[in-house]
């Protein structure tokens, strides 16, 4: 008999346990590479601010000065594989199998405000940074572990 699998399909009598094992390691692998896009994202933002002019793709009032940055994660229902944030200290913090609605108040990083979350199984998730009160950055994804990105200067 002729092996009619695609190559890395696993075989229909693997157990269910390394079934679960191949899906969470594929699951891990999309988390990691959408923070490493994200965090690529942030470096881009960042060389672009320090470049020799001003980028403005829209008009856009100055920020307030920082007192309370949040960072906020809401969906319909469920839980977000993971969240990954700046914190004040200028440090990538993430947080994984996080109930919904997410949210943290930090100190004013110096560089960007980043927020970056995963949703786990299908639905619709939103992030938002706020900055005094003021929502400064905001974004909606719908589907099979949406993602968002939310990012903003500094104030």
């Amino acid at each position: 008999m002729v092996d009619q699998r695609w190559p890395g399909q696993i075989p229909a009598e693997t157990p269910p346990e390394r079934r679960r094992g191949s899906a969470r390691a594929g699951m891990l692998v999309a988390c990691l590479l959408t923070v490493g896009f994200g965090l690529v994202a942030l470096a881009v933002a960042v060389v672009a601010e320090g470049a020799a002019g001003p980028l403005a793709l829209v008009d856009q009032e100055p920020l307030p000065p920082a007192g309370s940055i949040t960072y906020e994660v809401t969906a319909s229902t469920g839980t977000a594989h993971s969240v990954a944030y700046v914190g004040g200290d200028n440090m990538l913090r993430t947080e994984v199998s996080t109930p919904l609605p997410w949210r943290k108040r930090v100190s004013a990083p110096s560089l960007a405000l980043a927020l970056n979350a995963q949703r786990n199984g299908i639905g619709d998730i939103t992030c938002r940074i706020t900055v005094n009160g003021r929502t400064v950055a905001e974004q909606t994804a719908s589907g099979l572990y949406a993602v968002v990105n939310c990012t903003a200067a500094a104030p």
